[in-house]
């Protein structure tokens, strides 16, 4: 009888167990499954009102592309009809598909070498002044900073392209063009991306600098600065909205193109609690004959878009423009496609990729279970590389730290080994250092007395990189 009761309390006890973890992993996975950060390229277009519902939508791309849509807006042809255009996101080539206000494909073209993958970033604008809108190019995060303009054919004009910031610079640019002096012929107004300044620059059609530009947010926001064009008080000169594209609270600032840059409108779009990022437009959704302000999350978050007088006055809460889950954020454009009084609003899905700790300059993570490395500026990669991680029996430390003290050449010593002038060392926690390693070359696999070893030109990239203070992360 004791053996019976001794059974039936330990099946009961199983079943316990067994129904908690059954629980635990069903929530899991319902989380997991809930939120995305990726989804298909479809473009949407929406009508103004007070319930926004999409009036149309499309693919720009093929469906199994899910590196997220740049959009914009322009007559390209000259007849008073505008043209939705679009540049493949992140991860993709610098392809350019540009379709009818219907959604029906018109052409195509690669504003750079196929094999670039970092994806594009479009704008439209009259640079020449001839009534008809150019296609203007710029690479996103990875690419150099090189700006092209094409005519309506996809045939580059004007230049072969010039850089809107130093050449070496990979934080990708962001543009818009904008007729800023009320001359009639739009101006190239680029944006430096992720890890860049906070700077923009003006340019005419040859990429000239025509002496005007702004540092809209703090020297220590690296996050990028999107822009976009609006006329928002009725004037003869546009307006140039500026956003912080991520790591930072979601604010938007609105400019005149004078020598004074004075700013008209300065807000916060989201909840300070929000650190995602914006994207901006402008565009006369309601028939006032003034431009408003359209704010979208941009990434790291839902796929909410909201609407702002210049000063920041909130006129309509906004709408999701994809499902609620989605959390890669949204690229807008703004519009007039059916020649009515109001501008339509054109989204395409964004992706999110920051990766490490966007709230530092610089921050390092250290993965055990992949044997690499990790170095971050901003949350954006921008350098990985094989590690060797302590062995089984010498672990390397697991947590949070920083690195407090660079040394170029130190001794290792202990029990069975000694290793004299070992260069690149960065000490992180105790006696445990990040460094070169000139003993072996077996680096993706464990090796170390707990340790980070790196090849040495791996290590000098870090060490000449990393700074006193830099967020060291390790885990499994």
């Amino acid at each position: 009888m004791e053996d019976n009761n001794f059974l039936v309390k330990k099946t009961a006890s199983f079943i316990v167990v067994f129904l908690f973890l059954f629980f635990l992993l069903t929530v899991v996975l319902m989380q997991t499954a809930y939120a995305t950060d990726t989804r298909e390229p479809e473009v949407k277009v929406f009508n103004y009102g007070e319930i926004i519902t999409p009036e149309r939508a499309f693919y720009a791309f093929g469906q199994g592309f899910h590196g997220g849509v740049d959009v914009a807006v322009g007559d390209l042809g000259g007849d008073g009809k505008n043209e939705i255009i679009t540049g493949a996101g992140n991860g993709g080539g610098p392809q350019v598909r540009y379709f009818s206000r219907t959604g029906a494909f018109i052409n195509q073209f690669f504003a750079y070498a196929e094999e670039i993958h970092t994806g594009i970033n479009v704008a439209a604008g009259d640079v020449s002044g001839n009534g008809k809108d150019e296609i203007i190019t710029a690479p996103r995060k990875g690419g150099g900073p090189q700006v092209r303009i094409f005519d309506g054919w996809g045939n580059p004009i004007y230049t072969t392209g010039f850089f809107a910031f130093d050449e070496s610079f990979r934080g990708g640019v962001n543009i818009t063009a904008c007729d800023v002096d009320g001359s009639g012929v739009d101006e190239i107004v680029a944006a430096a991306g992720p890890t860049g300044e906070p700077h923009v620059r003006v340019f005419n059609k040859e990429g000239n600098y025509i002496g005007l530009d702004f540092r809209p947010f703090g020297e220590n926001d690296r996050g990028g600065v999107t822009v976009a064009c609006g006329n928002v008080d009725g004037g003869k000169d546009e307006e140039i909205i500026m956003g912080i594209q991520s790591a930072g609270e979601s604010w938007v600032k609105v400019y005149k193109g004078n020598n004074e840059r004075t700013i008209i409108g300065e807000f916060r779009a989201f909840d300070p609690a929000f650190r995602g990022g914006v994207d901006v437009a402008g565009g006369d959704v309601d028939g006032d004959g003034k431009d408003e302000v359209i704010v979208s999350v941009f990434g790291a978050g839902g796929p909410q878009v909201k609407f702002f007088e210049a000063d920041g006055h909130e006129i309509h809460p906004g709408f999701m423009a994809y499902e609620e889950n989605f959390r890669g954020g949204v690229n807008i454009a703004a519009g007039n496609l059916d020649k009515d009084k109001e501008a339509e609003i054109i989204t395409g899905p964004s992706k999110a990729y920051p990766q490490g700790n966007s709230e530092k300059a610089k921050s390092i993570e250290v993965n055990l279970l992949e044997q690499k490395i990790y170095a971050y500026e901003y949350g954006y990669k921008v350098k990985e590389a094989l590690i060797s991680g302590g062995l089984p029996g010498t672990p390397s430390p697991v947590g949070d730290f920083a690195i407090f003290r660079k040394i170029y050449s130190h001794l290792y010593s202990g029990p069975g080994f000694y290793l004299p002038n070992t260069l690149y060392n960065m000490n992180f926690y105790g006696p445990y250092y990040i460094h070169g390693a000139y003993w072996h070359n077996n680096f993706g696999h464990p090796m170390s007395h707990g340790c980070i070893n790196l090849s040495y030109p791996d290590a000098e990239w870090f060490w000449n990189w990393s700074e006193i203070g830099t967020p060291v992360s390790v885990h499994w």
